[in-house]
């Protein structure tokens, strides 16, 4: 579960689940975002339905959290190509002892993501397999 300090980020939140689970398990605030405005009134609906405080929500892609926010857990349950390009914002929103909590891999994809974490001081320090699907915990190893 989302252990890091500061905030949680459920990046592409969807119907929020991993956004509950994180709330349900920490006090703290949480952060979602999604490109997608279809989703937003399942968001909130499930966060009433769960009896959680509705969460800090953007909606966009990551630019639209600026420069001076960070996160001390980020959630991301995503297929690598739709990962891939958020690399970058990715690493700027952790804190510096952040976690990044990474689903929705493909097992046979995992090089690329082991590489992508080495080349930025993210090391996997959990990780599961089922089936044809990969996720894993990273930490910020600096």
């Amino acid at each position: 579960y989302p252990h890091g300090s500061g905030a949680t980020l459920d990046v592409g939140t969807g119907t929020g689940i991993l956004a509950m689970y994180a709330q349900k398990l920490r006090s703290g605030s949480i952060t979602v975002t999604e490109i997608d405005p279809v989703t937003l009134p399942c968001i909130e609906e499930n966060f009433q339905l769960n009896d959680l405080p509705h969460p800090n929500g953007f909606l966009g892609f990551l630019s639209v959290l600026g420069v001076n926010n960070h996160y001390g857990s980020i959630l991301i349950n995503m297929i690598r190509s739709e990962v891939w390009p958020m690399r970058k914002d990715l690493v700027r929103l952790l804190n510096n002892q952040g976690d990044i909590y990474l689903s929705g891999q493909l097992a046979a994809e995992t090089q690329f993501i082991y590489d992508w974490f080495s080349e930025t001081n993210l090391q996997v320090i959990d990780e599961m397999e089922d089936g044809e699907w990969w996720a894993c915990l990273a930490r910020v190893t600096k």
